[in-house]
């Protein structure tokens, strides 16, 4: 299964999709089933149910999760995603589903990023239902912004990566709003308002470095 549907040339520790029933070996599996596309040069965007525009001349994309199984993957092997801005929106409805990891692959995060590097990136989003609305495992590089609104569950969970972001703004996530594991972080800018559990959540061997912090009602700083 490894040789045959690789992602990454590390070791995969991250395992998407089943092995178990399938009738035939060359149905794609996991997120080989999604729809896919080329973002950056070896970066590729794979998504499911959901309503995906691309816009490669502004480098932006526009994405609406139409159910509760949506979910957005982006990974390039360690290749560069540079300079692209990522929005994200989900019907109101949806977070009334408790729906938060996806059976199907295990994914916990709604928009995930998966053994990538970022340059200069964007990302803006509201409304998400997922156990993290936006996740990045072992990941490394630059964030310019990050806007994450109204989550069910946690705002932001990175884990395994080495990322240094400008600026960080997570509002009304009914768990935590920024969660940091297994990896090394500088934040310039974070301001975080009403999270359901704790604000700011460091764990796991972390490093963490953030100059400014403001955060606010919340049941933990």
């Amino acid at each position: 299964y490894k040789q045959s549907n690789k992602l990454s040339n590390k070791p995969q520790f991250t395992f998407f999709g089943k092995t178990k029933n399938v009738p035939s070996k060359n149905i794609p599996r996991g997120i080989y089933g999604w729809q896919k596309k080329i973002l950056d040069k070896g970066v590729l965007i794979f998504f499911l149910n959901s309503e995906t525009k691309i816009n490669f001349e502004k480098k932006t994309v526009d994405i609406n999760l139409k159910d509760k199984k949506s979910r957005i993957v982006i990974t390039g092997n360690e290749s560069i995603i540079k300079n692209w801005t990522i929005n994200l929106n989900a019907e109101e409805f949806l977070k009334e589903k408790n729906n938060l990891i996806d059976l199907q692959t295990n994914l916990t995060g709604c928009l995930t990023f998966l053994d990538t590097k970022v340059e200069n990136i964007d990302i803006y989003s509201k409304n998400l239902f997922c156990e993290d609305s936006v996740n990045f495992i072992r990941t490394s590089g630059t964030i310019n912004k990050m806007e994450i609104y109204d989550s069910l569950s946690d705002g932001l969970d990175m884990d395994f990566s080495n990322l240094n972001v400008n600026k960080l703004k997570v509002f009304n996530s009914q768990n935590d709003c920024v969660d940091f594991s297994y990896g090394t972080y500088l934040i310039k800018e974070i301001e975080v308002k009403n999270c359901g559990d704790k604000a700011l959540s460091v764990g796991e061997k972390s490093i963490v470095k953030i100059n400014e912090l403001n955060a606010s009602y919340s049941n933990f700083g």
